[in-house]
């Protein structure tokens, strides 16, 4: 089981962003993890104007970070639908948990 935490860390447009909306894509991007190398990933993800979802190091640095490859399965998944003037960039943490029976 991977369970997810998602911070908005950065958005000029976050008064006017539907924050269950930016949830939702941000759940939509992770979905596809079912394993996570070494049991956590930290990254960002920055949700742009265009519509493009950046995936970086959690400081934002889309030139360093380690990513989980669950993530790049397809391009759908770097892509959102929310309306945005300017990028906003969140905080994400995945982490694995093994159930026992």
């Amino acid at each position: 089981m991977i369970t997810s935490a998602v911070v908005m860390d950065a958005c000029p447009d976050a008064a006017k962003l539907n924050t269950k909306n930016a949830s939702k894509e941000i759940e939509e991007l992770v979905s596809p993890c079912t394993k996570v190398p070494g049991g956590a990933a930290h990254f960002s993800a920055t949700l742009l104007p265009d519509g493009r979802v950046e995936l970086g190091s959690p400081s934002g640095n889309a030139a360093e970070g380690i990513v989980p490859t669950c993530l790049l399965q397809s391009q759908s998944q770097l892509k959102h639908r929310l309306k945005l003037k300017k990028a906003c960039r969140f905080d994400v943490k995945l982490e694995e948990h093994t159930t026992t029976p």
